[in-house]
């Protein structure tokens, strides 16, 4: 686990939450609301908080790798990195 003041010294202008449990990256999201450094960074100010789930995010094969880029991208508002013809 990261530490409120890890987050903090990042500066994010987007932060992706991962977690194995919603539950989990909600209480830690909660927590960091109590904190001044918490409405100090952009990425809560411009609300680019994104929570991500974790199903593919262990995996190492391509399309694993493409899935987790998918996640980022439509957190993004991007379209997908998948050609249109593979399967997902």
């Amino acid at each position: 686990m990261v530490s409120f003041e890890q987050i903090a010294s990042l500066n994010a202008d987007v932060l992706f939450l991962i977690a194995h449990q919603r539950k989990l990256a909600e209480r830690f999201v909660a927590n960091a609301a109590q904190t001044d450094w918490w409405y100090a960074m952009p990425a809560v100010r411009n609300r680019r908080i994104h929570m991500l789930e974790i199903a593919h995010w262990p995996s190492n094969g391509i399309l694993s790798h493409h899935q987790k880029l998918d996640d980022l991208l439509r957190a993004c508002g991007a379209a997908s990195s998948l050609p249109p013809a593979w399967p997902k």
